[in-house]
């Protein structure tokens, strides 16, 4: 599902996400957000901030909000 990459990040709500269907698609209990930092603390994987991509980006009044969200650090999704 992820492998480690110093450059790479994941965001929690899209990480969040795949899990809990991957746990329902597998027969497995999901795993609260808790459970989830924890685990992810346990293996040092850090949280940061990061800019989304643009087909995440929002605009208002023609504006482009920029947001930055909660992600895991040093990981991505394996291809």
């Amino acid at each position: 599902m992820t492998i480690e990459d110093g450059a790479g990040h994941i965001f929690k709500w899209q990480f969040r996400d795949k899990l809990k269907e991957w746990c329902k698609d597998n027969r497995f209990r999901t795993i609260s957000d808790v459970s989830i930092g924890l685990k992810m603390k346990e293996k040092e994987i850090k949280t940061i901030r990061a800019e989304p991509g643009l087909e995440f980006r929002k605009e208002k009044d023609g504006n482009i909000i920029d947001k930055r969200w909660r992600a895991w650090e040093g990981i991505k999704w394996k291809k």
